[in-house]
């Protein structure tokens, strides 16, 4: 094999095996479960959960025991709107999702007509109760934000002593 072909085999070997390490800890999963008012599960809902910024939709049907589970979704936004002949559409505006997160989101839904709907806003912040990694996402003010490190001495690790001295004082 040329030189050539072995430093192109080398740099895809390295490629591809860092692409999971990538993907690890950045989508999110919204899940929950639809009840009625008198919090009996309704197997059947159709759950739709909206990115607000992209508009992408995951449509799901609720399991047997009136369970969603929206995988592989993208930090940001949702829309989360739970529907079922004879009931009320709820809406649950406003969800943030943030990465590598698992939020559960609940909807209950209100015996009435389709054509009416229930819109929750401004509700509580979720609580992560699934899950005990943390993770943030970090807007681009937040980035613009950091101080620039003027005035500062870097800081630099001193292995022998066992702690971290200013960098030109070691």
């Amino acid at each position: 094999m040329s030189r050539a072909g072995s430093i192109a085999a080398a740099l895809a070997i390295v490629g591809f095996s860092c692409l999971p390490v990538a993907a690890q800890g950045v989508y999110g999963v919204i899940s929950g479960t639809v009840t009625d008012s008198s919090s009996a599960v309704l197997p059947g809902a159709t759950v739709r959960v909206v990115n607000d910024d992209t508009q992408v939709t995951t449509t799901l049907t609720t399991n047997e025991a009136g369970v969603y589970n929206a995988k592989n979704l993208i930090p940001g936004t949702y829309t989360v709107e739970a529907s079922l002949s004879g009931f009320r559409t709820a809406v649950r505006k406003a969800v943030t999702l943030e990465v590598n997160a698992s939020l559960k989101v609940d909807v209950t839904l209100q015996l009435g007509p389709t054509s009416e709907s229930v819109t929750v806003i401004a509700d509580a912040p979720l609580l992560e109760t699934q899950q005990t990694n943390l993770g943030q996402t970090v807007t681009q003010r937040q980035i613009e934000q950091l101080p620039s490190g003027v005035g500062t001495k870097p800081v630099q690790s001193d292995s022998a002593r066992g702690g971290c001295v200013a960098a030109g004082h070691m």
